[in-house]
């Protein structure tokens, strides 16, 4: 039996952050893909009646959309920080998780 509380968070493999040090095309929408339902997820917001009640949610798409933004861009320094891991500064583990089952 699986336990409730564990929560399974989008890990990019190993031949994904290779590409990304290497700059190989397709990348960033390789990446983006893996987290955009997370993102999704975090962009939906409440939405309120007139008498302060809660009557459901709605996807923020501008909210999404500067989070899509903001996570590719985020990706150039964390690049050049891996390849200054990868040049000695630092040792660089890779940590790949056994496939789900």
């Amino acid at each position: 039996m699986k336990n409730k509380s564990y929560r399974s968070y989008p890990v990019p493999t190993a031949d994904l952050v290779l590409d990304l040090i290497r700059s190989a095309p397709e990348t960033d929408s390789k990446f983006l893909s893996i987290y955009d339902p997370y993102i999704r997820k975090a962009a939906v917001e409440p939405v309120y009646a007139d008498d302060g009640c809660c009557c459901g949610t709605r996807l923020n798409e501008d909210l999404r959309q500067e989070m899509r933004i903001t996570f590719v861009q985020s990706l150039v320094p964390l690049r050049r920080k891996l390849i200054r891991y990868l040049n000695g500064e630092c040792v660089l583990v890779l940590i790949v998780p056994p496939p789900a089952l």
